[in-house]
């Protein structure tokens, strides 16, 4: 019998994988300035916003996947607690509420994340 991934579980892993790319930035540029001495200063502000985009696009998906689709695994409670706090340091007007939004969402459904589902239906692809 084979099982199905639970809802929401692609989507989650992507997004995450997608909030490394600010990092990723940060360690390029250090690297290409040192060496260049600030001759790729416009190749890097180009980099810059794909890695923005990238980074928006991933925490779409992150949030499309805790709110709409779902996916109640204990790894993205995790990431997403972190996440949240990060997002409420981030120093914006839209980002810090997002972020306090996202750990109050967290902590109202942290019983959904915790509790064991290895015998549900959903999460073994067994349809009734």
């Amino acid at each position: 019998m084979k099982t199905e991934p639970p809802k929401g579980k692609s989507l989650a892993v992507i997004g995450a994988c997608l909030q490394v790319a600010p990092i990723l930035y940060f360690l390029i540029s250090v690297v290409v300035l040192s060496q260049s001495g600030g001759n790729e200063l416009g190749n890097l502000l180009r980099f810059g916003i794909i890695t923005m985009a990238m980074s928006l696009s991933g925490a779409i998906m992150l949030f499309t996947s805790l709110v709409f689709m779902k996916y109640r695994a204990l790894w993205f409670y995790r990431f997403m607690a972190i996440f949240s706090i990060y997002l409420v340091f981030k120093m914006s007007l839209f980002f810090t509420p997002l972020g306090i939004i996202t750990a109050l969402y967290l902590l109202s459904k942290r019983s959904e994340f915790t509790t064991d589902r290895t015998d549900s239906p959903l999460q073994t692809g067994v349809s009734t």
